[in-house]
């Protein structure tokens, strides 16, 4: 361990020492944004991709948060016309699975079914 990881380790103890952490999962924070049901849906299955593990495979750690969708008025249908999708969520995603060996098939998966209207499954 090098001196700034210990020095991290060291505010990481403090800060958890003086403050109380509550974990707010993804779905309590849409609740709390309230947005209109179609904006709501294309969220959901955005998360239910992300951790399906016929899609996405990650842990619900990877969910987005409603923070993504606060100013999205109506969901975003045009593929070709998506700045949340290519500007914020894409590239996240991509991050989240680089170097793993079906990284683009997972991130096709995952954007399926971001634009998929007609799937209102709840997983």
């Amino acid at each position: 361990m090098n001196d700034i990881d210990r020095s991290v380790d060291t505010f990481d103890f403090a800060m958890r020492r003086r403050f109380t952490f509550l974990e707010i999962t993804a779905e309590e924070s849409a609740k709390n944004m309230n947005k209109n049901d179609d904006v709501q849906k294309q969220f959901d299955r955005l998360n239910n991709a992300i951790v399906a593990t016929d899609k996405g495979g990650l842990t619900k750690d990877y969910k987005i948060g409603a923070s993504y969708f606060k100013d999205l008025q109506s969901p975003e249908t045009d593929e070709d016309n998506a700045p949340l999708w290519t500007n914020k969520i894409y590239p996240l995603l991509k991050d989240y699975l680089r170097g793993e060996h079906d990284a683009d098939d997972r991130l096709k998966e995952i954007k399926k079914q971001y634009f998929d209207t007609s799937n209102s499954e709840e997983e």
